[in-house]
């Protein structure tokens, strides 16, 4: 899982700082059916991070209603799935600032992101630094 179940020590420090108290709290939750299943939507999730999200056509593939959907995923993640989902594409993004040379502009339109500086705000408010200062760490 490229978010919540990684080891947090094999993220560059600069990522572990925003994404170390998600990891622990999740980790420390007891193994149910339920964990489980949201394992697996997070998964899901994240292998089409690259692809646009869509709550009800998602909803459909798992067999739940949207309500029940949303309710049990935020229980055991904290977040809605569409901000796991968000979460996802700036994970992706920071890995390629960090571990490739592709543009800023580049890395945003291939996460999806049609507007730079809505990818901008979106990537400082959850990883707490601008790509452009992730970019200048490396």
């Amino acid at each position: 899982m490229l978010l919540l179940r990684k080891n947090v020590g094999s993220i560059p420090p600069i990522m572990a700082i925003s994404l170390g108290s998600l990891e622990n709290a999740y980790n420390e939750m007891p193994k149910t059916p339920e964990k489980a299943r949201v394992d697996e939507w997070c998964s899901r999730i994240e292998d089409d991070c690259c692809s646009p999200f869509s709550l009800d056509d998602f909803c459909k593939k798992v067999g739940y209603s949207k309500n029940q959907f949303i309710r049990l995923f935020k229980a055991y993640t904290g977040k809605t799935p569409y901000q796991y989902y968000v979460r996802c594409k700036i994970q992706k993004s920071a890995s390629l600032l960090l571990y490739t040379n592709h543009t800023i502009n580049e890395i945003s339109s291939s996460m999806g992101f049609y507007d730079l500086a809505h990818f901008s705000r979106c990537f400082k408010k959850i990883m707490g630094y601008s790509p452009t200062q992730i970019r200048k760490k490396v």
